[in-house]
């Protein structure tokens, strides 16, 4: 599921050879997400979201799962005290610049980070998790911003 049809076409490449995937264009803050599934997986979309979108998402997340089921989450969270989200943010900018890209490309990025980008705190992500009824939660992933959570449905 995704709102942007080119990124399903991205989704449609990658996955080619895994029979049975069916590709939903919507936008999953507000459609039926549909299910009982074992597993529900994102990658660097829901950081977009508002916070009370966040948190009614992570509740249908569940709600779509099987007993048993796993939502994984690869995606962004903001450092969690105003020293470490400066700090994070400099070392991508950092990163960022050391690359390939023009001054005009790295601006790009920085104007749509500082426009689409609504990230919250790990902790407080980890907290909607548990209270949208999820009985296992973690972090298996943290690199500054970029982070891997999981929950499974008990």
């Amino acid at each position: 599921m995704d709102i942007s049809e080119n990124m399903l076409d991205e989704a449609r490449n990658r996955f080619a050879t895994l029979p049975g995937t069916e590709y939903v264009v919507c936008d999953y803050s507000r459609s039926e997400l549909g299910g009982p599934y074992d597993m529900v997986c994102s990658a660097l979309s829901i950081h977009h979201l508002s916070p009370e979108d966040k948190r009614r998402l992570f509740v249908r997340i569940f709600s779509a799962l099987k007993p048993g089921g796993m939502f994984v989450n690869a995606d962004q969270a903001d450092g969690e005290t105003p020293y470490f989200r400066q700090r994070y943010l400099g070392y991508w900018n950092d990163f960022l610049r050391s690359g390939p890209m023009t001054e005009a490309q790295h601006a790009e990025i920085l104007k749509r980070r500082d426009t689409l980008d609504r990230n919250d705190k790990l902790s407080v992500q980890l907290a909607w998790l548990r209270e949208a009824g999820f009985s296992d939660v973690d972090v298996v992933y943290k690199n500054r911003t970029f982070i891997v959570t999981v929950a499974r449905k008990k």
